[in-house]
């Protein structure tokens, strides 16, 4: 959906098509979109024998916040450009100032994200949201990292995923989550006081697709069980299906190493991908996990009420079980038990809470 043409010389432009939200989302997506491209350009690349490190800048305009004449926009995008080589390489840079200004601030945040993953000790921290069977009983929790800035206070994690996503950030900061959630399982399951629940609990960690494609994603799994202690089954990685897009086999093979260890894994809201069965039948997967936009609606919306008990029908024919996110309400509860989803999360239970509660 995209269209890419060359301008002039060493000049190209990229139309970006379909952005979601308001002008600053908008945009946000927009810089996001053009930073991959960036830093596929900055791979080195052999040719004829010789490595080449090439570099590029990109000048942004939106349409229609700037101009809406075409050779205008072209214009304004080449100045934009401009500004982004002399600020240097590899830069995106907005021709609306109040855009830019936006830009520079989500490019403090990645700064200042840096810096935090780096302190000693980082200025994260995780939270854990209950997972209730039917019986009320607490069979899981989900680990849900926090960040603490000294400036800005407790960031939200829908502002600094998507950076730590799109800087590659997500990798040191997901390799942070996942020791700070194991060592927790193992604290608590050898704490007298705590092991009459914990024995049994599922430690759930999002896994972001970038993360799970590194290449020593396996034994830094394998050698975190065999350091901290816990059992393989106590951890469940929560994939989405966007792990699955680029490599089917790759992944495929990947998960089924770490399942011969005895790791479980979550496909992570179920039906708002992709979601075809043909590879569904050969995911080692334990859990489908309902993504909240259906549970939000279920009792009012005969199409998501039909989405949900699709899932959970399929999950039952493939013996898998099924957890609902973003249950907030005893009706919601109630219609989901009447489907047979025995496991279930959301503030109707608990918010996300620090270790200590």
């Amino acid at each position: 959906g995209q269209r890419l043409a060359r301008v002039d010389g060493d000049t190209f432009a990229l139309l970006l098509c379909d952005l979601q939200g308001d002008l600053n989302q908008a945009s946000a997506e927009a810089a996001r979109t053009i930073e991959r491209l960036l830093a596929v350009i900055a791979e080195p690349l052999e040719v004829q024998g010789q490595v080449l490190h090439l570099s590029a800048g990109a000048g942004v305009v939106m349409i229609p916040n700037d101009s809406r004449d075409a050779p205008e926009l072209l214009r304004e995008a080449e100045t934009a450009m401009h500004r982004a080589k002399d600020a240097g390489d590899s830069r995106v840079y907005f021709f609306a100032h109040a855009l830019q200004e936006a830009a520079s601030e989500r490019l403090a945040l990645r700064s200042d994200l840096r810096r935090a993953l780096e302190a000693k000790p980082a200025p994260l921290l995780l939270h854990y949201q209950p997972q209730v069977d039917s019986q009320g009983r607490l069979a899981g929790v989900e680990a849900l990292v926090r960040w603490h800035d000294p400036r800005r206070g407790l960031v939200s994690p829908v502002q600094f995923i998507p950076e730590a996503e799109a800087s590659g950030l997500i990798v040191p900061l997901g390799n942070w989550v996942l020791e700070e959630a194991a060592t927790t399982l193992h604290r608590w399951q050898n704490d007298p006081a705590c092991a009459a629940w914990a024995t049994k609990l599922t430690m759930a960690v999002n896994v972001s697709a970038r993360q799970f494609r590194e290449a020593d994603f396996i034994s830094r799994i394998e050698s975190l069980i065999a350091r901290v202690g816990i059992a393989a089954f106590s951890l469940e990685l929560e994939l989405t299906e966007s792990v699955l897009v680029d490599d089917l086999e790759a992944t495929l093979e990947k998960m089924a190493q770490l399942r011969s260890h005895g790791v479980r894994f979550a496909l992570d809201d179920f039906g708002t991908g992709y979601s075809s069965l043909a590879y569904l039948k050969r995911l080692p997967v334990s859990r489908l996990k309902i993504d909240r936009s259906f549970v939000r609606d279920l009792c009012e919306d005969r199409d998501d009420a039909a989405i949900v008990a699709s899932i959970i029908g399929l999950a039952r024919s493939l013996a898998l079980e099924v957890v609902a996110e973003g249950v907030e309400t005893a009706p919601q509860l109630v219609a989901l038990r009447g489907e047979g989803c025995l496991l279930c999360q959301g503030y109707l239970f608990s918010k996300p809470r620090p270790v200590e509660e």
